[in-house]
């Protein structure tokens, strides 16, 4: 409740950006806690990047 993101799903690997809150991303054996202004590319096993963004960067 009250976290918002926006998340983009493709064959090969995907994305999420996070303006509020916090998630919980599991990939394989592993567990990633993600806040607010974070944006990770990953793929089914392991996080590609990771990078700071501001709320002007995110589609509504």
């Amino acid at each position: 409740m009250g976290t918002q993101f926006n998340i983009r799903i493709q064959n090969k690997g995907s994305e999420i950006a996070i303006t509020d809150g916090q998630i919980e991303l599991q990939l394989s054996s592993q567990k990633y806690l993600i806040g607010s202004g974070r944006k990770v590319e990953f793929d089914n096993n392991q996080i590609i990047t990771d990078s700071i963004i501001s709320r002007t960067e995110l589609s509504p």
